[in-house]
């Protein structure tokens, strides 16, 4: 919410959305270090922060990424109708199917 990243625009993605990421990933990062700090963490790795925001970085854009992939694929994979994902046992996907 800080970092204004998780707007209405979940169907695109751009190298701007892209900085803006890692800029809201930043921010929790260091917002996190500061917390850790003022309990008197001793022992505060430089390592697992650094992981910390790769890992946020990559996990949101990863997601925004994939959302832009199925909002695309849809398009592409159904000439006709309301594309669908059934998800379930084989059994139950062709009763849903049917």
């Amino acid at each position: 919410m800080l970092g204004g990243i998780y707007g209405p625009r979940w169907h695109h993605f751009s190298v701007d959305d892209g900085v803006h990421v890692a800029r809201a990933s930043l921010l929790g990062t260091l917002i996190a270090t500061a917390a850790l700090m003022l309990v008197d963490r001793v022992g505060l790795s430089r390592g697992v922060l650094v992981m910390d925001f790769l890992l946020c970085t990559t996990l949101i854009m990863g997601s925004r990424l994939v959302f832009r992939f199925l909002e695309g694929a849809t398009r592409r994979w159904s000439l006709e109708g309301t594309p669908v994902v059934v998800l379930g046992a084989l059994d139950e996907a062709e009763l849903a199917l049917r």
